[in-house]
């Protein structure tokens, strides 16, 4: 008599039905998937070498020879058009490396051109965080801050010039962008 009158109140309707039955559809794609894609690695994860977890390779001894004779350039007050030919055709040809892009950071300081300068080392940034991290020793926040602060005063003063520049707005938003990565390093 109990178990009858239990059925009578809680008997299913048809949205339990469905619910119970998507669940159970659910449950079994999640089985079929997990055990046919076990190990495979889907085309384009690690697009460029540079996915999360990766490990970076290397360089070539070729290119840590161009960055040697770049770097040699710029610290001896070389001709800087040579340097930035170099550093072009480096980045032409390594386009996923961070040094390169440094450098043509290093290049555009040296030549008190600091908005130039932010725009590359946000790219270089963007392509090796370590940059900006202050526990890397690839850490090169102290000099990142000197192009910032300069940067900040001739952004400034040019915005207040033209403040619809979309070149201008964009130097900004890269100012910004490193200002907040390089706060996000506790450094």
């Amino acid at each position: 008599m109990v178990m009858g009158n239990f059925k009578k109140k809680f008997s299913p309707d048809r949205l339990d039905k469905a619910a119970f039955a998507g669940i159970i559809a659910l449950s079994a794609s999640i089985v079929v998937l997990s055990v046919f894609f076990r190990g495979h690695t889907p085309a384009g994860a690690i697009a460029g070498g540079y996915a999360e977890g990766a490990v970076q390779q290397p360089l070539s001894a070729e290119a840590e020879a161009r960055i040697k004779q770049i770097k040699n350039i710029i610290e001896g007050g070389g001709d800087p058009a040579k340097a930035e030919g170099l550093i072009k055709d480096a980045i032409a040809q390594y386009p996923y490396e961070a040094e390169f892009y440094m450098l043509m950071g290093d290049m555009y300081m040296r030549e008190q051109k600091p908005l130039s300068a932010v725009s590359r080392y946000k790219e270089a940034v963007d392509l090796d965080p370590d940059y900006a991290d202050k526990t890397s020793n690839l850490f090169e926040g102290g000099k990142i801050r000197v192009a910032l602060r300069e940067a900040k005063h001739k952004l400034q003063a040019a915005l207040a010039k033209d403040p619809d520049n979309a070149r201008l707005k964009k130097a900004k938003s890269d100012l910004y962008y490193l200002l907040r990565r390089l706060a996000g390093s506790c450094g």
